[in-house]
């Protein structure tokens, strides 16, 4: 069983459980745990300002701007819409699983030019899975597959 996480064609995380692959059929069960995993490290960038890297500061006209009619907003906050996205607390973000898938989409119709960056924005990437985030989810997943063959979770062989 292999577990890939990845943005926008980006792999972010690639590991093996090959002593997992014959016996794990579904890893739907694993999503709960998956999920809370992404959504941790997510409020951590929100609240570090970070992705990859700390997130480019705004340009001083821009933040100008900010400050006068949004004051107190960080970055990537100026509505609040995709961190509230982020955090599992919109429709804008859904969860797909499937026996041997589980995939998250983001439709904030902005939300890839952050991720990517513009001809007039840096990138400021709103989902970089931390290397605390990928053991979180890797151990998500982990954990989920010693319950199905210890005979814990129904349906997972």
């Amino acid at each position: 069983m292999d577990i890939t996480f990845q943005v926008d064609g980006v792999a972010q995380l690639n590991r093996s459980f090959s002593r997992y692959n014959e016996q794990l059929k579904d890893i739907r069960g694993a999503l709960p745990q998956v999920k809370e995993a992404f959504y941790k490290g997510e409020r951590r960038q929100f609240e570090q300002g970070m992705g990859r890297g700390k997130w480019a500061p705004l340009s001083p006209e821009y933040a100008d701007w900010k400050a006068k009619h949004y004051p107190g907003k960080k970055i990537l906050e100026l509505t609040g819409l995709l961190k509230a996205t982020m955090l599992g607390g919109t429709d804008y973000l859904k969860w797909y699983a499937e026996p041997q898938e589980l995939a998250v989409e983001v439709s904030v119709p902005y939300a890839l030019f952050h991720q990517r960056g513009t001809g007039r924005m840096p990138a400021r990437e709103v989902i970089w899975l931390t290397e605390e985030t990928k053991r979180d989810i890797t151990l998500a997943f982990h954990r989920y597959a010693v319950s199905v063959l210890k005979g814990g979770e129904v349906g997972g062989l």
